[in-house]
């Protein structure tokens, strides 16, 4: 097994997210040029999705194109199948330049590549990938109608591979994903204190856990399926969005 059964601790979680929050006040320094609209938060809860909506990329006569510079438009192959509710490592909060709150959900993983066994690199790098998806195709979907900036998402694992194929291998796949890789121990100095994150409200924005559509507002592109059962009404994907969506109670 490449990951083991204990989690990455909580130190070690706030000592990155203190590092990312650095990174990004530096490069959306805002309008006061003090970085003011970033904000990191540990064990974000949000709705999540299986992580494995496909979509194909319409021009403006209808054709599937595989050119991001000439899609118009998507037409849905397998639609978001929202499933309940989960909690991102670290999400980081922006504002981008067109004013759009931006998010980026960040996954610590507890794998050691050089003790996987190779030939379990892409199935490992497959569950890893669909989780990080799960958090993000939820914010994507809401991004596609201008109600946020686009979402993106990183991966931190311990250390860089020594093995030369297993780096390119893991850069290869997460790369056609759009998915960011990082090394925590080429980002943290070992000396560093786990100093609490920076206070803020934004990981308790209602709309995290709320579903943003569902199989009839979204025209099928959104599907509400939650596994287990939800144990309350509260908890209930579909009964909290008929608040919203009458048409789907």
């Amino acid at each position: 097994m490449a990951e083991s059964t204990n989690r990455v601790g909580e130190p070690e979680i706030l000592k990155l997210g203190n590092v990312f929050e650095l990174i990004f006040r530096t490069q959306f320094p805002g309008p006061n040029g003090t970085g003011e609209g970033v904000g990191v938060v540990s064990q974000c809860n949000v709705v999540r999705s299986r992580g494995t909506e496909r979509s194909s990329m319409l021009d403006s006569q209808g054709s599937v194109t595989y050119d991001p510079e000439l899609a118009v438009s998507l037409r849905t192959v397998r639609p978001i199948v929202l499933r309940g509710f989960g909690r991102v490592d670290l999400m980081i909060f922006y504002i981008d330049d067109d004013g759009l709150e931006c998010h980026v959900c960040v996954e610590v993983k507890n794998t050691h590549w050089d003790k996987n066994q190779h030939n379990r690199l892409t199935k490992s790098l497959g569950t890893h990938r669909r989780q990080l998806y799960g958090y993000l195709e939820p914010l994507e979907h809401r991004a596609r109608r201008g109600k946020i900036g686009r979402p993106q998402g990183i991966l931190v694992y311990p250390e860089r591979p020594q093995h030369f194929d297993a780096d390119s291998i893991i850069q290869l796949y997460m790369a056609e994903y759009g998915i960011q890789v990082e090394f925590a121990d080429e980002m943290l100095d070992k000396d560093a204190e786990a100093t609490p994150l920076r206070e803020s409200d934004l990981g308790r924005q209602p709309w995290l856990t709320e579903a943003p559509a569902c199989a009839i507002c979204s025209s099928g592109e959104v599907v509400i399926a939650q596994k287990p059962p939800p144990a309350w009404p509260s908890e209930d994907l579909r009964l909290m969005h008929a608040r919203v969506c009458p048409g789907s109670g």
